[in-house]
């Protein structure tokens, strides 16, 4: 779970982070020098993104996300909305895509990589060969709502996405038990978990600038694994781990809201200490 803060990564996360609507320059160059970077370095990335329409500003000195309210932000968001609203029972069926002709290789790892984020999974087994890619239909979001989604993730437009059900029973055994890394989540769940009660400790005795940069760059890297996680049905694996990381990130999250608010009194600005690198480009 390693997690690089950027200034234009830092820069992006405080304006996806804050609850105000905007953020001054001068919070923005200060949260740059508690990580090491130089109040030039972190307007001149404040610039860039301007440019690159990524940010806007007022007169006043104030910044904001172009894109707050993208799919990809809200889909961030909702981690801390609980699993009850992110999927829902499974009763079988699998949500299916087929990525399409991708006009360049390029374009085709951007797609199968937004599939990947979220939980899809290659149906090809034991060496053969498939275009179609798979995973239990037990998200939330809708079809077409997830369509969108995967579309701001880098999914090209021309693929296809289908609910399915009706495979041969051994066809769905081996995709049960094969084509997600359940051990593998679980250690991550486990890890993650270690880091965040260590951090806890750690956080009531150091001094207040550190323990700001410490909940940054933990929260960064806990909430990375709960949002890319692939909420797999409890058919599919024990959610037990998943659960117990969500509720103790929600209690990390308030103690890091509470570290940023003392260091960041003299503002009017809420910032929450969570961002997280999902896609390069829009989010970091």
């Amino acid at each position: 779970m390693g997690f690089e803060v950027t200034p234009k990564r830092l820069i992006l996360g405080l304006l996806q982070a804050t609850k105000s609507s905007t953020m001054p320059i001068k919070v923005i160059t200060e949260a740059g020098i508690l990580f090491g970077y130089s109040s030039n370095a972190m307007r001149v990335n404040v610039a860039r993104l301007v440019a690159a329409s990524a940010l806007e500003s007022d007169e006043r000195g104030y910044y904001q996300m172009t894109n707050k309210s993208s799919p990809v932000s809200q889909h961030i968001n909702n981690w801390s909305r609980g699993e009850k609203n992110r999927q829902k029972k499974w009763r079988g069926d699998w949500l299916a895509c087929l990525p399409g002709n991708a006009t360049s290789k390029k374009s085709l790892n951007a797609s199968l990589r937004a599939l990947g984020y979220l939980g899809f999974s290659s149906a090809a087994l034991q060496g053969q060969s498939s275009p179609l890619w798979v995973r239990p239909n037990n998200l939330a979001l809708s079809r077409s709502a997830l369509q969108q989604l995967l579309q701001h993730l880098g999914l090209d437009a021309c693929a296809t996405i289908f609910v399915a059900s009706e495979f041969d029973d051994d066809v769905e055994d081996q995709w049960r038990s094969l084509l997600w890394p359940i051990k593998k989540l679980e250690k991550q769940y486990q890890l993650a978990l270690k880091k965040i009660a260590y951090s806890q400790k750690r956080l009531i005795k150091l001094p207040i600038d550190q323990a700001l940069v410490e909940s940054f760059i933990v929260g960064s890297e806990v909430i990375n694994v709960i949002v890319t996680d692939p909420l797999l049905p409890d058919e599919f694996m024990d959610p037990s781990l998943r659960l117990a990381l969500t509720s103790v990130m929600l209690a990390y999250d308030k103690l890091g809201q509470g570290i940023w608010a003392e260091r960041f009194q003299d503002y009017d600005v809420e910032i929450s200490p969570i961002h997280l690198s999902l896609v390069k480009g829009e989010i970091g």
